[in-house]
């Protein structure tokens, strides 16, 4: 295992590559932004993360392929969601200040099980780093959004 993923994160800092996440989130090109990303799974020497969209009105986003993000009393206001009964993801922060990045108003993508990438190619993403001491999870937590990760893409067909 890697030096720096000793154990498996919750929740990293990485710049994902799938034009898909861009097409969905209703640009047309990938972005470089280093942005939160839920892992969605572990296996061996490889993670795959679900990105995390900041919110925008103006937005032309596929909002069937992404869900709510609530950090909790720490965070900020929950996005609004047009889908009735949209899927809440809870990811309470510890406090109001973040260690290099700052939480938005955002959804998580549950389109699919997200991005896979071998650790070797996160650890050499610049300004790549795992933020789970920024929340307040549990492993028991972590397991349970996960399995609602899973249950929401799941039966998704694409």
């Amino acid at each position: 295992m890697s030096f720096y993923l000793c154990a498996a994160p919750f929740l990293v800092l990485y710049s994902p590559q799938s034009r898909r996440f861009a097409r969905h989130s209703g640009e047309y090109h990938v972005s470089k932004k280093l942005r939160p990303c839920l892992v969605t799974a572990v296996d061996g020497d490889w993670i795959c993360l679900a990105p995390c969209l900041s919110a925008r009105p103006e937005s032309q986003m596929k909002r069937s392929s992404w869900s709510i993000v609530d950090y909790g009393k720490h965070g900020p206001t929950l996005p609004d969601h047009p889908l009735h009964n949209a899927p809440v993801f809870s990811i309470p922060l510890r406090s109001r200040r973040q260690r290099g990045w700052k939480a938005t108003s955002c959804f998580v993508w549950t389109r699919d099980e997200g991005e896979w990438i071998s650790i070797a190619d996160w650890e050499s993403t610049l300004g790549a780093r795992v933020l789970d001491s920024d929340f307040d999870l549990s492993p028991g937590q972590m397991a349970i959004l996960r399995g609602k990760h899973w249950a929401i893409w799941g039966g998704n067909q694409g």
